[in-house]
């Protein structure tokens, strides 16, 4: 049963034969604290005595029925209808009943199911129960220790259960009660455990008989309660509760969850508002100094402002400073070909001019300068520029054979691609000077040296 708070909670264990008699137990999680026994009128002050609100019930009723069939129905629907059927035909009761069940095995053509039945007066008997605890559970007291049993023995064939002088003996197949029976249980009298089957499991006032040196004292406790413990062990199959009390149940937990929800929303949200607040506080103090000073600074920048024409001055010499990074440094790029050039090579001509466009077809060209050397041991005679970008021509001359001069050719080309990107390369060997020539074309970034 879903339920919000864990606290303590009341077992009860109620044998219809006896009227008005009850035994109970107070439980805080699966740990039992106290037990007793009372009316069932007095019911109502110990739940104030005891401050319990939660409640589970091991119904014991003579007329309790137990069986295991098969039902050949596909449908999960019809199940009850087909166990009804089953019980009306075994002529069980003469007075209406409510049923419960667990389907214990299935194959193509049927279901193998088992069933329990309680006739609907017994369950009338504690109708008030309802009205006075909130139920999570009421489910028959031959379920309750047999699954209790199950849980110390899992191969369990049989349950012998004895308390307030009636006994119950529960034949039990695939971890289900395959029958029952009840009769009157005399203290006084002891009974043959070598009768009993081998997975026979001895509760409640048996267990005096039964491997009493071999259980702790805290398992001896547990089994001579297994009506109380067993409840830990049940499941929602064999529950009577109505679905419409469950859901009635479920819908009164979940509305205490929302309205703690609600109220921890609210005061979560209150905070929040009290501290955005803080925050929207302390920001326009905080915005309101800032205010006062940047008016500070921007009074006193006004009043140390030079005067309009140191201000042309300080931006021609910025025009300048721009203008000069964008030059060349030529030292620095003769320095760097003529130490990418192979020891083979010669540097015979060097032409740089500033870059232009074609403007007819957006090509790029070079534009022969007016002035150049046409040997590098003459002065290299440059162009004033005024762009970054300028458009190099360099003419090597490599003595050697053709396979050489060619080896070194790619030796420089390589060298000089890791920089920059050439536009296009020459390469002529002359066969009777034995000697190469190669013109390479490029553009250079004149910032970058």
């Amino acid at each position: 049963m879903f339920r919000v708070k864990s606290g303590r909670i009341i077992l009860l264990s109620i044998n219809l034969s006896y009227e008005g008699g009850v035994e109970y137990a107070i439980a805080k999680g699966e740990k039992i604290i106290e037990t007793g026994s009372c009316t069932l009128n007095a019911l109502k002050d110990l739940k104030k005595e005891k401050k319990v609100n939660y409640a589970r019930v091991a119904l014991l009723s003579e007329l309790s029925f137990f069986d295991m069939t098969q039902v050949t129905v596909r449908n999960d629907k019809f199940i009850n209808m087909a166990v009804k059927k089953y019980i009306n035909e075994q002529s069980v009761f003469m007075e209406p009943f409510k049923i419960s069940y667990e389907q214990v095995e299935e194959n193509d053509t049927a279901r193998r199911i088992a069933v329990s039945a309680i006739p609907e007066a017994d369950l009338n008997r504690i109708a008030f129960l309802r009205d006075l605890f909130i139920m999570e559970y009421v489910v028959p007291l031959e379920i309750v220790v047999s699954k209790f049993a199950i849980s110390q023995n899992a191969n369990t064939s049989r349950v012998l259960w004895a308390s307030l002088n009636t006994q119950i003996d529960l034949e039990v197949e695939n971890g289900c009660i395959k029958s029952k029976t009840v009769s009157a249980y005399n203290k006084t009298d002891e009974i043959d455990v070598s009768f009993y089957p081998e997975d026979t499991v001895f509760l409640g006032e048996f267990v005096k008989y039964h491997n009493n040196d071999e259980l702790s004292e805290n398992e001896k406790f547990k089994n001579q309660l297994a009506h109380f413990y067993g409840l830990f062990k049940i499941d929602k199959d064999f529950d009577f509760l109505e679905q419409e009390y469950i859901h009635k149940v479920v819908s009164y937990e979940l509305s205490r969850v929302v309205f703690a929800f609600s109220v921890l929303v609210f005061f979560g949200l209150g905070f929040f508002g009290m501290n955005n607040f803080s925050q929207y506080t302390s920001f326009v103090n905080t915005f309101e100094k800032k205010q006062i000073m940047l008016i500070q600074n921007v009074n006193y920048t006004n009043s140390h402002m030079p005067k309009l024409n140191e201000l042309k001055r300080f931006t021609a010499v910025e025009k300048l400073q721009q203008e000069s990074n964008k030059q060349m440094d030529l030292g620095g790029f003769l320095t760097w070909i003529t130490h990418i050039t192979p020891k083979e090579a010669l540097i015979d001509n060097m032409d740089i001019e500033f870059y232009k466009a074609k403007k007819n077809n957006n090509q790029q060209n070079y534009q022969e300068p007016p002035n150049t050397a046409s040997n590098f041991s003459q002065n290299i005679e440059v162009p004033k520029l005024n762009s970054k970008n300028f458009a190099t021509k360099v003419t090597l001359v490599i003595n050697g054979s053709y396979m050489e001069t060619k080896t070194t050719a790619r030796k420089f080309l390589k060298k000089l691609t890791q920089k920059i990107e050439t536009d296009s390369n020459e390469f002529v060997y002359d066969e009777n000077l034995k000697r190469a020539t190669l013109v390479t074309k490029f553009k250079i970034d004149g910032s970058k040296f």
